[in-house]
């Protein structure tokens, strides 16, 4: 049988392990945070030195060649303002893009401007593959989704 002491004691030890559990997880987010924001300076940094030097996304990134500098540089400044809107809608709602789809599909502000450019609709269409991929599905259906609402607004 178990006193008072043994309780208080039992109590104690396990006070003990939820604390340093606490302490461990705590520990554990805050360099998974530090190890995103390195990875993400580092892509900054990349992102600069690929608007001075377009021809990385050649060389590197597989642009093709017959894109000129300039609109390398075109495809960069977009890939940039993705990259900020992907960040940023994919804290908000846990990447869940089609949450992100439907706040920005009628309203406008200043992602809708840029992506109702009929420019950026190729430009688009060219940093996908360069820069995404597959990797982030949900983002990319939602842009889509997203252009082809502005392309119907500005054929309207």
């Amino acid at each position: 049988m178990f006193g008072i002491g043994d309780i208080i004691a039992i109590a104690g030890l396990v006070l003990t392990a939820v604390i340093s559990a606490w302490s461990v997880w705590t520990a554990h987010k805050s360099l998974q945070l530090a190890n995103l924001q390195n990875l993400f300076g580092a892509f900054d940094a990349a992102n600069k030195m690929t608007f001075d030097h377009p021809g990385l996304l050649k060389s590197v990134h597989g642009l093709p060649d017959e894109i000129d500098d300039d609109e390398a540089r075109k495809i960069v400044y977009l890939s940039v303002l993705m990259d900020s809107l992907q960040h940023h809608y994919g804290q908000k709602y846990s990447d869940d893009y089609s949450k992100m789809e439907a706040e920005l599909r009628g309203k406008s502000n200043f992602f809708s401007r840029v992506l109702s450019v009929k420019e950026n609709h190729a430009r688009w269409e060219r940093l996908k593959p360069v820069y995404y991929g597959e990797f982030d599905k949900g983002f990319l259906d939602a842009v889509d989704a997203l252009i082809v609402s502005a392309k119907s607004k500005t054929s309207a």
